[in-house]
């Protein structure tokens, strides 16, 4: 979606409108809203003031912000989605069919470190920062607990000696006065502009041997990674990292005709468990309700025999029984995906954001180093 400023502003003026009504289109009929709403949404917000409400035009960076909030939020919520569905599936699978041991479906997302040569800048620096969370998993597993282990077993063998990265995660997402903490703090200002944030990092950091200060002046910093040094710019950092997803825009994907959409636009892990247990309920409630009244009418037809009618009661109950366990299988599965999906939200809001960069998973890997593993986390929020 392209934008472009209005021909009838006034002086002054400097709202924009779409300049590619098409795409709209196209985005509209796709997410099942109306293309006046998502326009309006994406060119201008709202806000009450004294009882009335004001309709702000956005300027064209406001407008670019808005738009690609709402596909990285789209993103997200799609792809959580989606885990949520297979993990819940798989597990009501796996009770149902006794013949089958486990029901599983393994992903493996790989990029390495990317370092383009003055072009980094946060999407880089979020991915970077889950390889070094990927390296210190590698670390602590392959190098660290299995030595442990020889150690314990009483095993001969070579001490193998590694590179930690535990400084290097520190100086990230340490608290108070990590990189992570320090872009939020500067983000909560509201005389704060990226400059501000280097300076305060610069003198923070400076002394740290995993940080240096670049020797020309520019806006920008490095960080040693175990991979090597890498140069980030800090343009646009503070707006990156809020990235807003207006109310405006969430109503908007809240009145869809899709209900997938509605219920991505209202995702949320608490709403979803408190949901699975009571749909679980009702369908329990149901199971015993048609149950008694199949066994009753067998009753009936069988002119209250006592040996036939036990024997129809207790295949009924058997039936119950089944449906009953089926359905605790399936509030067993949304207690997982909720601890799961909680745990990761705790983690992120604690550690500033450690697992931030699967939702940059698209743009590639064109790193000099090279990492591995999977990552289930967001963005830094």
């Amino acid at each position: 979606v392209e934008f472009q400023q209005s021909r009838v502003a006034y002086h002054h003026d400097e709202s924009v409108v779409v300049r590619n009504m098409e795409v709209v289109q196209s985005i509209a009929a796709l997410l099942g809203v109306s293309n006046s709403t998502l326009v309006g949404a994406l060119t201008a917000k709202r806000a009450r003031v004294h009882g009335e409400v004001l309709v702000i035009s956005y300027r064209k960076p406001d407008a670019l912000v808005a738009r690609d909030a709402l596909a990285k939020c789209l993103y997200g919520a799609l792809f959580d989605w989606i885990v949520l569905q297979l993990n819940y599936s798989l597990l009501s699978l796996k009770d149902q069919n006794s013949a089958k041991t486990a029901n599983s479906i393994g992903v493996l997302d790989i990029f390495g470190f990317e370092d383009f040569i003055n072009q980094n800048r946060f999407e880089q620096f979020c991915i970077n920062y889950a390889n070094e969370r990927l390296q210190h998993y590698f670390n602590q597993h392959v190098f660290e607990y299995e030595q442990e282990e020889y150690h314990r077993e009483g095993i001969a063998w070579t001490h193998i000696e590694f590179q930690n990265n535990v400084d290097c995660l520190a100086l990230i997402e340490g608290k108070p006065t990590g990189l992570l903490c320090i872009l939020d703090d500067q983000c909560s200002f509201p005389g704060a502009t990226n400059e501000t944030f280097l300076q305060k990092i610069n003198s923070v950091h400076k002394d740290n041997p995993f940080y240096e200060i670049p020797q020309k002046r520019e806006t920008a910093f490095i960080i040693h990674h175990y991979a090597g040094p890498v140069k980030y710019q800090v343009d646009d950092i503070r707006e990156k990292n809020l990235d807003p997803m207006r109310p405006e825009l969430i109503t908007v994907l809240k009145h869809s005709r899709f209900c997938v959409v509605r219920e991505l636009a209202g995702a949320d892990p608490v709403a979803v468990f408190r949901w699975a247990i009571l749909r679980a309920f009702f369908r329990a409630v149901q199971a015993f309700r048609s149950n008694r009244v199949t066994a009753q009418a067998r009753r009936e037809e069988e002119g209250g025999g006592r040996s036939k009618s036990g024997s129809g009661n207790h295949s009924s109950q058997q039936r119950t029984v089944s449906k009953v366990t089926i359905e605790q299988s399936r509030i067993l599965a949304a207690i997982e995906n909720t601890h799961n999906r909680l745990r990761r939200t705790r983690y992120t809001r604690n550690s500033s954001g450690s697992l931030c960069a699967s939702r940059f998973r698209g743009s590639g890997s064109h790193g000099t180093g090279a990492g591995g593993g999977s990552s289930s986390g967001g963005r830094h929020k």
